[in-house]
């Protein structure tokens, strides 16, 4: 799917974004091209969601692996977590 919005083409795809608790979660990647081009991603559309679910918060490092299922995009996402003393 293709959309014009503010003059800039907005391409989305339907993906699978796994938790590190194996939950599958369906989300839509939206990409166009930013300043000087450059191209920018985002992950919404069930975003914010797997957040609370996983407990995520500023300052937390994540990962964000692709791989496919078939023809289908998916990501799963890896959480590193600072261990308190």
């Amino acid at each position: 799917m293709q959309l014009h919005s503010r003059q800039k083409l907005i391409t989305c795809a339907c993906v699978e974004v796994v938790d590190p608790r194996g939950n599958r979660n369906e989300m839509k990647l939206r990409f166009w091209n930013g300043k000087n081009g450059k191209p920018v991603f985002v992950l919404n559309s069930g975003w914010l969601q797997l957040v609370r679910d996983n407990n995520l918060e500023a300052g937390v490092d994540c990962m964000l692996w692709s791989f496919r299922m078939g023809s289908k995009l998916c990501f799963a996402l890896d959480v590193e977590r600072q261990n308190n003393p």
